[in-house]
C-alpha cells in the first residue's frame, strides 16, 4: 500500500488506546477517501469516531500524524463533544481537524 497505512494504523489505535478509547473497527470511505476508526470510552462509554484522509497518509509518517492530533488537542476536542465525528484532512501543506458530517 503507497499511503503507509499499516504503520500508521497501528499508532492511531495505541494513540486511541493512550486517551482510553478501544478501538471496535475502522472503516474506509472510498468516496470520500477517509479512513475511520470507530472506539468506544472505557471510562464514559461514549463511542468517538475519528477520521483521517488518504492524504495525510500519503504526506506524512506515522509520527507526524500523531503529533498532528496532539497538536490540534483532538482528544481534547472529543472529550468536548464525544458524540461528534472529527476527521484530519490536509488543505495544501496545512492539515486541520474538522467535525465530519453525514458519517
Amino acid at each position: 500500500m503507497s499511503w503507509k497505512l499499516e504503520s500508521t494504523d497501528a499508532e492511531v489505535r495505541a494513540w486511541l488506546k493512550s486517551k482510553a478509547w478501544e478501538v471496535s473497527g475502522v472503516d474506509y470511505d472510498s468516496q470520500r477517501e477517509v479512513h475511520t476508526w470507530s472506539a468506544r470510552s472505557v471510562r464514559s462509554g461514549h463511542s468517538p469516531r475519528l477520521g483521517i484522509a488518504r492524504q495525510v497518509f500519503a504526506d506524512f509518517p506515522a509520527f507526524a500524524v500523531l503529533e498532528h492530533l496532539g497538536r490540534l488537542e483532538v482528544a481534547a476536542a472529543i472529550r468536548r463533544r464525544p458524540d461528534s465525528r472529527y476527521v484530519l484532512v490536509q488543505k495544501g501543506a496545512v492539515v486541520t481537524l474538522e467535525e465530519a458530517i453525514g458519517s
